[in-house]
């Protein structure tokens, strides 16, 4: 991390401010979604439809009450002639309640248009390393594998998950509302959006030792919205010497813009809020594929078979997938016995139904006494006592996978694992 003179100050009230520590913000109602509620509603919308949802619920006040006041940091300037106080918020941003809270990847339009509404913006990478050199809370980064569904919400929910494990360990000893980083990278105002349009700026993911995972980088498109970025909002009003100022006024200053960047002055520490992020078409085929497997699994129900003390469940999913998913009854699931979750890519020429077993029956195909899954899951759930397992059978609509990954590509493979792990 780059050298910097920084002073550390904890959450508190500072009497002498003329401005309020918290964001412009509505009480939440009761009535509001949980954050696991929200997170599976957008699950099925598509990336217009997900940024607007998201943009709604933050500006009705569905935001959970632990993000509301707003934690000091302080930097002092080169000789120390000049101090400045900023009040970041003390997570990423996120819909729901304290008790159940989703931290929300957005689009840098969308987090602009609520930072204007909300009376914030966002930080710098200076800014960023200030707040993690602040932070209380210093968690450890925890990436997930790259690939396609790293932009999808399924992909953003496991992440959340995640991230709160290692939060709720820390609760005891910083409450929620403490200064937290270190848990997703940032999303950036920079010198260098001036001369680049349609782009993202991220930074950050420090890891412990104070290295940030992520330099400076502007390559995505500003569609690009995946699992590791977090909007941290910071108030627009700020303390400086002995007096009131914007963090704006501060970056076009070029006698005060060291106290909150290193890259000079910045006249315009914004992203554009006059036209929406074109999605280009690859992304887009991604997010469609995951939005159809999302609405499929949204309505999904396990029925008893009346055989076995055991549950099924049939999908389908886009492009010509067929699932059936068989699981044990409902009481044998427990924390001591894990998931084994075993997913069966059937045999070329062959049906869910042939490849799961029966006795035969005059007149029935021979291939219904070739495999016998069915049974010998039934006989695996009997000598494996210390884990609940699962089995997906996967039947291509073709009947022979080798097709219908020349057709189809493997792209949406992971897709359909996710949306299987949901249920």
């Amino acid at each position: 991390m780059r050298p910097q003179r920084l002073a550390m100050l904890g959450c508190f009230c500072l009497v002498t401010m003329g401005f309020a520590q918290s964001p412009s913000l509505p009480e939440r109602a009761t009535n509001s979604p949980s954050g696991s509620e929200f997170a599976k509603r957008i699950a099925s919308l598509d990336f217009t439809e997900r940024e607007n949802a998201i943009y709604e619920e933050i500006t009705a006040g569905n935001v959970p009450h632990f993000l509301r006041t707003f934690c000091p940091v302080t930097n002092l300037g080169a000789g120390r002639t000049n101090v400045a106080t900023f009040f970041a918020a003390p997570d990423y941003w996120a819909i729901g309640s304290d008790e159940d809270y989703f931290l929300t990847p957005m689009s840098p339009y969308t987090a602009q248009r609520l930072a204007d509404r909300l009376g914030c913006t966002l930080p710098t990478r200076k800014m960023s390393d200030a707040i993690y050199a602040a932070a209380s809370v210093k968690l450890a980064p925890s990436p997930i594998p790259p690939g396609p569904t790293m932009v999808t919400v399924p992909v953003f929910i496991e992440h959340n998950f995640t991230v709160k494990t290692q939060r709720l360990a820390e609760a005891k000893a910083h409450p929620l509302g403490a200064l937290v980083a270190g848990d997703k990278k940032d999303v950036v105002i920079t010198a260098r959006l001036a001369s680049i349009t349609n782009r993202v700026a991220i930074y950050g993911w420090h890891r412990t030792n104070g290295a940030a995972i992520q330099p400076l980088y502007l390559g995505h498109t500003d569609a690009w919205v995946d699992y590791s970025h977090g909007i941290r909002f910071v108030l627009q009003q700020m303390l400086v010497n002995d007096g009131e100022k914007t963090v704006a006024e501060v970056l076009a200053d070029p006698k005060l813009c060291e106290l909150l960047s290193d890259e000079g002055i910045i006249t315009n520490p914004r992203y554009p809020t006059n036209t929406p992020p074109v999605i280009p078409s690859q992304l887009n085929n991604i997010l469609k594929s995951t939005v159809a497997t999302n609405a499929m699994t949204a309505n999904a129900e396990f029925k008893s078979t009346g055989s076995f003390n055991e549950l099924v469940c049939n999908l389908t999913s886009e492009p010509g997938v067929k699932i059936f998913v068989n699981s044990p009854p409902r009481a044998e699931f427990a924390p001591a016995k894990p998931v084994l979750l075993i997913f069966y890519a059937l045999p070329n020429g062959n049906t869910t139904e042939q490849t799961i077993g029966r006795n035969l029956k005059p007149g029935d195909d021979w291939h219904f006494n070739i495999q016998h899954i069915g049974a010998q899951t039934r006989w695996l759930r009997q000598v494996l006592t210390n884990r609940t397992p699962v089995v997906a059978y996967l039947e291509a609509d073709s009947k022979s996978w080798p097709a219908w990954r020349k057709k189809n590509g493997d792209q949406v493979i992971p897709d359909i694992f996710a949306s299987v792990k949901k249920l």
